[in-house]
């Protein structure tokens, strides 16, 4: 099959947004997209191999290669970045000192590394070094999320290590390959060990509620991945299959009860006539329930679409700052805007978009904001993507911050994230019995009087 034909089916089945109008969390679905779809594209190549492998020790084609990738990164942080003085970082200084760690680095881990920490020196939720895919794919079977200022396990998969190894929804995980998770890293630590080097096994120090913390190494499943694909075959769409259906937990979800509907949005990677369908069933209840706890963000466009569907007037929703003269961005009113009574649900995994739909309802006084403080990770990025190499050919990236956004309070999310109205977190009690405390305010904020354990089955905690 040509190769541009093939990139075109890649992108249409993928519906991957515009990355000039998109607001991303680095760390979510949205960047592992671009890798997936950047390798796929790059597999389908007829004279394609796998990145550079880590054998333990440099060869010079290898540190040359790593080298080349560092180079890449910092051009197109000077060119493409939001802020010129990089705040106040001296960003030659902080290139230089990642060529040196090149330099030294004894494995290809190290050489990524390297340039990760380059990167990392801005401070920056929306900029990351995005390596070459690995010739593997690394499944976890459980999941943990911040939850004010601890981090818990919410979802252990059944039949994995982690279910073997008796780790258990409500658990709290007190360190984290040997690193206490807080709000400050958090980022980082999981970008490394889910994107930059993911490994087979995690160690954690793990405390069940009422227990004492103990050690354990909880395996991951590791599965070969395909290094090229027959697309005269079915091949590639077993995997476009497969991967779709592990995409599914991002769709979102519409449940009515008692008058009052939840929408339970994941991503804002959907079609906006979707959303906006979604949305008119709640028209005339009494209440909607937009639920965007574990929302990573996406397209800026559907926010804004978003917005039209809840506001019958325009709404300015803040002001981009960059390298470019400040626009102000604004969201018209719908002519049939719900106008109901709103309830917003987020947490510590609420970015970009859903942080910034968020804040606007609150700074319009639509309605209350409900849960966790949100990630603080609100900038506009750009993906920059690179390949190179004769006869064998290599691809990766780099995410770039092009604009932050003022909101009409003067004030920028980033790093700070939305304080919601009513602080309500679960329990590691409430946790393990599968509660959800914040839906069931929600719907007693809109007149519904439903227990925490009731919520708890509309929507079941599953893996992010």
């Amino acid at each position: 099959m040509d190769c541009a034909l093939a990139a075109k089916i890649l992108f249409s089945s993928f519906q991957l947004p515009p990355s000039t109008n998109s607001y991303w969390r680095g760390l979510r679905h949205t960047t592992f997209l671009c890798v997936v779809v950047l390798t796929l594209m790059f597999a389908a190549l007829p004279a394609t191999a796998s990145p550079p492998a880590d054998k333990g020790q440099l060869s010079s084609l290898d540190r040359a290669t790593i080298e080349l990738m560092a180079k890449d990164a910092s051009e197109a942080v000077k060119k493409n970045y939001f802020d010129p003085t990089f705040g106040g970082l001296d960003f030659n200084a902080a290139y230089a000192s990642a060529q040196q760690a090149i330099a030294n680095a004894g494995s290809v881990h190290e050489g990524y590394d390297a340039i990760a920490d380059m990167l990392a020196k801005l401070n920056d939720s929306h900029t990351i070094f995005v390596p070459p895919e690995q010739p593997f794919t690394v499944e976890q079977g459980w999941d943990m999320q911040l939850i004010g200022d601890k981090c818990f396990v919410t979802y252990v998969k059944h039949g994995s290590d982690a279910e073997a190894q008796g780790l258990k929804p409500g658990d709290e995980i007190t360190e984290l390959e040997n690193v206490r998770p807080t709000r400050t890293n958090w980022d980082d630590l999981t970008y490394r060990i889910k994107m930059l080097t993911p490994r087979s096994s995690l160690h954690l120090v793990v405390s069940s509620p009422g227990g004492t913390p103990g050690l354990k190494t909880i395996a991951s499943v590791v599965k070969k991945r395909a290094g090229s694909f027959d697309l005269t075959g079915n091949q590639l769409w077993i995997y476009i299959h497969q991967y779709d259906s592990d995409m599914e937990k991002y769709d979102s979800h519409v449940v009515t009860t008692q008058d009052v509907v939840v929408f339970r949005m994941r991503s804002f990677n959907l079609k906006e006539e979707a959303v906006a369908g979604q949305i008119h069933k709640a028209e005339k209840s009494k209440a909607l329930i937009l639920d965007l706890r574990g929302n990573g963000g996406g397209s800026e466009d559907l926010m804004l679409s978003m917005l039209s569907e809840v506001f019958d007037r325009t709404i300015t929703v803040g002001e981009t700052i960059g390298r470019s003269k400040p626009k102000t961005i604004t969201a018209k009113g719908g002519s049939h805007a719900y106008s109901g009574k709103l309830i917003v649900l987020v947490d510590s995994d609420s970015a970009s978009a859903s942080e910034v739909f968020a804040r606007v309802v609150q700074l319009e006084k639509r309605g209350p904001v409900i849960g966790d403080q949100t990630a603080g990770a609100v900038r506009r990025a750009i993906m920059k993507d690179f390949v190179h190499g004769q006869g064998q050919q290599y691809a990766y990236g780099a995410e770039i911050t092009v604009t932050d956004l003022k909101m009409t309070d003067g004030k920028s999310l980033e790093k700070v994230g939305v304080t919601p109205d009513e602080i309500l977190l679960p329990t590691a009690q409430q946790l393990a019995a599968g509660e959800d405390p914040q839906l069931a305010r929600a719907f007693e904020l809109a007149g519904v009087k439903l227990s925490p354990k009731q919520v708890g089955t509309l929507f079941p905690r599953s893996e992010k």
